[in-house]
């Protein structure tokens, strides 16, 4: 046919190879999304199950409670440390004020800061704790709201 682009040799045949590598997937209805079935070990005898399982539902990130229970942990003794004397054992202010909803008014950047600088009669504390231990303290006490 003139005109018609000439065929590059073995066009078909890498055409083909790649079909065969590639594996059959069944056509989905627009919109629709579908999970793999997942093998499971063989089925019980006379179950009539096909050996085939729906994927196990995605959980919640295991990360989420270790994460804040562990800021919690270390927070506490620092607290305990270096805030109580003048914020009360509960956050419930003394000298100086109610911290049990700070995270419902600051923002951990501005805990950060507030902390490591200090303002008014609250004295900075970036001499007395490290970076990580200030970071800490302010990730706690942003969750109080």
């Amino acid at each position: 046919m003139p005109g018609a682009p000439a065929a590059k040799p073995g066009g078909a045949q890498v055409f083909a190879a790649q079909a065969e590598a590639e594996p059959q997937r069944a056509p989905v209805a627009p919109g629709k999304v579908t999970a793999p079935a997942v093998a499971t070990s063989e089925p019980e005898p006379g179950s009539g199950s096909s050996g085939f399982a729906a994927p196990a539902k995605p959980s919640e990130p295991a990360m989420a409670e270790p994460a804040a229970a562990d800021v919690s942990a270390q927070a506490q003794p620092l607290y305990k440390d270096n805030c109580l004397a003048c914020h009360g054992d509960q956050l419930q202010g003394s000298v100086g004020p109610s911290l049990s909803k700070v995270g419902g008014r600051k923002s951990k950047a501005q805990l950060v800061e507030q902390i490591r600088e200090g303002s008014g009669d609250m004295p900075g504390f970036k001499e007395t704790l490290s970076e990580e231990e200030v970071e800490t303290l302010a990730a706690w006490l942003t969750v109080k709201k």
